[in-house]
């Protein structure tokens, strides 16, 4: 699968992607709450699920069960294309040691838009859309901000040049050169 660098916001389907476990503290039940106050977004959840958490979720959804789709793992192609074809990556995680999935995004050129924890703000830096993990008026606010196109595309374009500090070889190196100085 060839990735094309987006020129413009996604037209059609309007999807989130998650990524990630279904861990209480990856707070998923905020995103589908979200769904409520986005009614044209459909939530794409990426990840293995076990089957309870799976009938926990989408009892949860309601109403917008329909619109919460799970795809119960993918693979990498899979789930570059079910990148580029989103208006944003999300989570609203209460605690993370780093993610990985919001650099997987940012450098395809989708913007993310994601809960208002310190790692994040350390990855997300300027680019990022952040919001307070306990309310999905915030999420679906921060969401909504990427409804114009010159909006969307600006975020895009900065979420590339901002993820090309993330780069494995350009760390390798810099690892290297300081040991070499000690």
């Amino acid at each position: 699968y060839e990735h094309t660098v987006p020129t413009s916001r996604p037209r059609g389907k309007q999807t989130l992607i998650y990524m990630g476990s279904f861990m209480d503290y990856k707070n998923v039940e905020l995103l589908i709450a979200g769904l409520d106050l986005l009614p044209s977004y459909e939530l794409h959840l990426m990840s293995k699920i076990e089957d309870d958490r799976r009938a926990e979720l989408t009892a949860l959804a309601g109403d917008n069960a329909a619109r919460v789709v799970f795809h119960d793992g993918v693979s990498e192609a899979e789930y570059h294309r079910a990148i580029d074809s989103a208006v944003a990556l999300v989570t609203a995680s209460r605690d993370e040691g780093f993610g990985i999935p919001l650099i997987e995004s940012m450098s395809r050129g989708v913007p993310v838009v994601v809960s208002d924890i310190e790692i994040f703000k350390e990855i997300g830096g300027e680019v990022a859309l952040f919001f307070d993990q306990e309310s999905p008026e915030d999420f679906a606010g921060q969401v909504r901000k990427l409804e114009p196109n010159p909006q969307w595309t600006q975020r895009s374009i900065a979420s590339r040049k901002h993820a090309e500090q993330f780069n494995w070889d350009r760390s390798a190196g810099d690892l290297i050169e300081m040991i070499s100085s000690i």
